[in-house]
């Protein structure tokens, strides 16, 4: 898929479920949607110039694209270039001469950062980053600490899960299996309409939910709420990945 949307479709899913506390707790309920915006496009660091790397998000217009180019893509080239050379490089290299040295395991995209694996690693290791420039900075709090690191691998695997929608597909479990989990999907501007459909109704929802919490119309409190939207993300998912990109099980590795 394409940058942007990457980061409208796992933002905005988000959004939705975060929202509604949005009154009780507001800079807690931001850095969830920043780790989320961050994740969702973190896999792409293995391609040479992919969205992550860029202070604004091409395709992105309006109010909409006002906000995040100018709240949160300024912060996407230091994870962009931080996973790059150190996490996606060396585990790479790592990893392919000691623990996975049986395994055809190398840079290429969609390969090592697309998988489970990868996906671990980086929030592993990018944990570990923040967690002690955090520390050096005397900034950190253990609560916002773990909602940022969640979210960003929330937004990781949401990645995961809409690449696999696309023709190339998702090898989840790189390099271990050559199962990939493949769709109808072309990945360029011309082929993008479901996408972008899909990626307006999120948005639509998220900003009606976002208003009525802003007048209260909206219980923070009530778990029903939130478990409505659950059940009710799962079931937009459901819908876009089998009856609109018809994901399927296919065998044979990504093809590069």
């Amino acid at each position: 898929m394409l940058g942007k949307h990457h980061l409208i479709l796992s933002l905005f899913t988000a959004a939705i479920l975060v929202v509604p506390y949005f009154l009780q707790y507001p800079e807690l309920t931001l850095l969830v949607v920043i780790g989320i915006a961050i994740g969702s496009l973190v896999p792409d660091a293995d391609s040479p110039d992919a969205a992550i790397f860029h202070e604004k998000v091409k395709g992105v217009k309006g109010e909409l694209g006002q906000l995040i180019n100018g709240l949160i893509a300024p912060l996407f080239p230091i994870f962009g270039y931080t996973t790059k050379y150190l996490v996606y490089k060396p585990a790479v290299y790592v990893f392919g001469r000691t623990l996975l040295k049986n395994y055809n395991i190398e840079e290429r995209h969609r390969g090592f950062l697309h998988s489970f694996l990868g996906v671990g690693t980086a929030t592993v290791l990018t944990g570990i980053y923040a967690f002690v420039v955090l520390y050096l900075l005397d900034l950190f709090s253990f609560v916002y600490f773990m909602a940022f690191v969640l979210s960003y691998t929330s937004g990781a695997l949401l990645h995961l899960v809409e690449d696999s929608a696309t023709v190339t597909g998702t090898q989840f479990n790189y390099p271990f299996s050559e199962f990939r989990v493949s769709g109808d999907l072309i990945t360029k501007p011309d082929f993008a309409r479901s996408s972008d459909i899909f990626a307006s109704i999120l948005v639509i929802i998220a900003g009606i939910l976002f208003f009525l919490t802003i007048l209260e119309y909206i219980p923070y409190s009530n778990w029903v709420i939130t478990l409505f939207f659950v059940i009710f993300l799962i079931l937009c998912w459901t819908i876009f990945l089998v009856f609109v990109a018809k994901v399927r099980i296919e065998r044979g590795g990504i093809k590069t």
